[in-house]
């Protein structure tokens, strides 16, 4: 039991300390190489620096009669939060049963239980985890829409400033917008190779 007790301790300390890069304007994914990524031309309308790291929202779900059964501002669970109801279930399904033998009621009981405590310690500590800073661009495309996106913003990123040219780059879901005005405004087509 001794040894269950200090595998979940150790696990919530871990979980708890490893930090995480993130892609951002410089940094790039080891999946994102070696593939080619779409690219449009667009112009920045505005940027402002904002903190990344605060608990997503559900949205608001309607019945079929036109009620409300999701709260607005009802934060998903995070990384710590989920990490904490799986080891808390584990712990208070093996106290259980040290406690009161192979009772499924017991069992089940314990797992409800740890589960609540651990999901409730791993939520204290995903509102304490540090946010970090990130950009959030006003783009407007060739076409005239508008778009805003928000990335993370690395010590060594380059911010396009409001009425610049910049890029916007999709690949696997992901839009981030890169510096376009060090671009050249013409440039020859690629040679071509022909067969004789």
């Amino acid at each position: 039991m001794f040894r269950l007790l200090l595998l979940i301790t150790l696990t919530l300390f871990v979980t708890g300390c490893v930090s995480t890069t993130y892609e951002s304007e410089a940094r790039y994914a080891s999946s994102r190489t070696m593939t080619e990524q779409n690219v449009s031309r667009c112009r920045v309308l505005e940027w402002r620096q904002v903190d990344i790291g605060a608990q997503p929202v559900r949205s608001t779900s309607y019945n079929r009669y036109g009620g409300a059964y999701n709260q607005v501002n009802q934060a998903l669970p995070g990384p710590h939060a989920k990490t904490g109801a799986t080891l808390g279930a584990v712990a208070g399904a093996a106290l259980m049963k040290e406690a009161f033998g192979d009772s499924p009621y017991a069992l089940l009981a314990g797992a409800v239980i740890g589960s609540t405590a651990g999901a409730n310690a791993g939520n204290r500590m995903d509102m304490k985890s540090p946010s970090r800073r990130g950009i959030e661009y006003s783009v407007i495309k060739a076409d005239g829409s508008e778009s805003v996106i928000t990335q993370p913003l690395g010590p060594n990123d380059r911010v396009t400033q409001a009425g610049q040219t910049c890029r916007l780059v999709k690949s696997g879901g992901v839009t981030r917008v890169l510096p376009a005005e060090h671009l050249p405004g013409t440039i020859s087509s690629p040679k071509v190779t022909r067969i004789q």
